[in-house]
């Protein structure tokens, strides 16, 4: 993952067009610095992805920061002056039965603690103390808001597995255990108040902590979740922070045991 340094600055001092040429600017250094194979992208925003077919980590990492070490030798020259552009960047090797969310987050992590550590620089090891604490189910049918979800959890440190329908993740609580579900209530195998019963009749859900995601908000709704034993109620859309927040309050409440290795 790569994520341009301070870019609002640059669109707010300089407009948006501005912006879109350091952009492009940043795509041909990366382009023209890395292997013809290798594959370069937008993600969205001021953040790119890079694939470097058959490199080691610590090989794509000195790639990477070749392409940083281009970028800050280049300015930009933005209304009459120059001006010098960095970017973060957080760089692992996928191994191939890694799912492709688990090593997005993974270096988005790495990005993450770039950031921290000052930015301008390119982080390869994991950092310390990100290891993940908790495992959090997410049963979500919906891949986008998935995909925000497994993201923003695992950059907050937690182990995430994310289920498209009730019966998966019923089976994954079951069999790997589980600190906390964040539970869709539209699931295209089964209603998510049905998954709730289920698995608090079960002997591995009992006491799990469960977070009902929804957007339906009307009184009968709430209720109905918190009387089949709906611990939090959240509805969509809302923010991932206080999602986030909800979650460690919960967990924290709860002094729920790590997951058994």
């Amino acid at each position: 993952f790569i994520d341009l340094d301070n870019f609002k600055a640059i669109n707010d001092s300089y407009g948006h067009t501005a912006g879109d040429e350091v952009l492009r600017g940043v795509a041909r250094i990366l382009r023209t610095t890395l292997r013809k194979c290798d594959l370069v992208a937008r993600w969205g925003g001021e953040e790119f992805v890079a694939l470097l077919p058959g490199a080691t980590a610590e090989g794509a990492g000195r790639a990477i920061e070749r392409a940083l070490e281009r970028l800050r030798e280049t300015p930009f020259e933005l209304d009459g002056e120059p001006v010098h552009v960095t970017f973060s960047a957080g760089v692992i090797e996928i191994e191939s039965e890694l799912p492709v969310e688990q090593a997005l987050a993974a270096a988005d992590r790495r990005l993450y603690a770039a950031k921290e550590a000052g930015r301008n620089r390119v982080v390869v090891s994991e950092p310390a103390g990100d290891r993940p604490r908790h495992r959090l189910v997410v049963a979500e049918d919906d891949d986008m808001l998935a995909a925000a979800l497994v993201r923003a959890l695992e950059r907050e440190g937690f182990e995430v597995l994310h289920c498209p329908d009730g019966a998966a993740a019923l089976a994954a609580i079951e069999r790997e255990g589980a600190s906390l579900l964040l539970l869709d209530v539209r699931l295209p195998d089964s209603d998510g108040f049905e998954i709730l019963t289920k698995l608090r009749r079960s002997r591995f859900g009992a006491r799990l902590p469960v977070v009902i995601l929804t957007a339906m908000g009307s009184e009968r709704d709430v209720v109905r979740g918190f009387e089949l034993g709906a611990d939090d109620y959240v509805l969509k859309p809302f923010s991932l922070t206080e999602l986030i927040a909800r979650v460690r309050r919960l967990l924290q409440r709860r002094r729920v045991p790590r997951r058994a290795r």
